[in-house]
């Protein structure tokens, strides 16, 4: 079982991360723009198949334009119908408890970089490399009473 505020507190909540899809290409209806459900962030339960055909947006934008959400928005990609490439590329921006679900310091190893960028890209978090490790930063915590 999950721990955690269930999803109907999630949605009563401030956005708890933004969805920033970038469109390297353009995002037309031919090419299988991302369809939304406007207010579907707010919505406890998934919505049925007919309410979602009926009631989603199709979301076409330029090349170079940013696509933003509430992640909790249900959205999906379209179909392409064209044989031209529909690239994007998916940011994710949360709240600060929430951590990378890709340990990109370990990728990029000790760069020579900025030191904002390492901010950025997650450099002062240090993330479990094993259950062992996690559970070991569980144990260690103080309790606040």
């Amino acid at each position: 079982m999950a721990s955690g505020p269930p999803i109907s507190t999630l949605c009563q909540l401030p956005p708890i991360a933004i969805n920033a899809l970038y469109c390297v290409d353009d995002f037309t209806k031919d090419n299988g723009a991302t369809h939304l459900l406007p207010a579907s962030h707010k919505q406890e339960s998934f919505p049925s198949d007919a309410y979602t055909l009926k009631n989603s947006a199709q979301i076409t934008a330029r090349a170079g334009s940013f696509i933003m959400m509430d992640c909790m928005t249900f959205h999906r990609g379209g179909i392409n119908n064209t044989r031209a490439k529909r690239r994007a590329i998916n940011h994710i921006y949360t709240i600060p408890h929430i951590k990378q679900l890709i340990d990109i310091p370990a990728l990029l190893g000790e760069e020579d970089m900025d030191v904002y960028v390492q901010e950025l890209l997650g450099y002062s978090y240090d993330l479990p490399r094993s259950i062992d490790d996690f559970l070991k930063t569980r144990n260690n915590r103080r309790d606040i009473s």
